[in-house]
């Protein structure tokens, strides 16, 4: 066990357990504060990092159920909901019911939306040169490793 050292921001940090769950959500602040200044940066308002979680699915996948989007970000149905109603009222995608089952509800990304996708390109480059700055390849292998093993440990939470 490491040994009991406050975090603070001015010498080494030692995780300890107890400060773990602390040190994770820090980190999604920062990325997260991140995120929405390189939005700002390139002129795109009113969204946010989970709106962008939608966007860069639906970039990849012409057009997704609200359930497979679900899925694929790990969200809820009420909290895509939100997320998604948000999108269209900002024309960034439009919804449309399933025409053989009207029970399924179909997403797609709008034109606009689609504009997007330099945007979004550029900022996986920040992003990912100020996450990993000072981070060997190698070091960088094991971390993503490492948290997607942590984020399997807590599937079913």
């Amino acid at each position: 066990m490491v040994k009991d050292k406050k975090l603070n921001e001015d010498g080494p940090l030692e995780i300890i357990p107890r400060n773990l769950h602390a040190l994770v959500s820090r980190v999604r602040e920062r990325i997260d504060r991140l995120l929405v200044r390189e939005l700002e940066k390139n002129d795109v308002r009113g969204l946010v990092p989970s709106h962008g979680q939608v966007l860069v699915n639906l970039f990849y996948h012409p057009q997704l159920t609200m359930t497979d989007l679900a899925r694929r970000i790990d969200r809820d149905k009420s909290t895509l909901t939100a997320l998604v109603d948000k999108l269209v009222e900002l024309g960034y995608v439009e919804k449309f019911k399933d025409q053989g089952d009207q029970r399924v509800t179909w997403v797609r990304a709008t034109p606009q939306g689609r504009s997007l996708i330099p945007v979004f390109k550029r900022m996986q480059e920040t992003y990912m040169s100020t996450l990993f700055n000072g981070l060997s390849p190698q070091e960088q292998k094991t971390l993503v490793q490492l948290l997607a093993r942590v984020y399997r440990n807590l599937d079913g939470y």
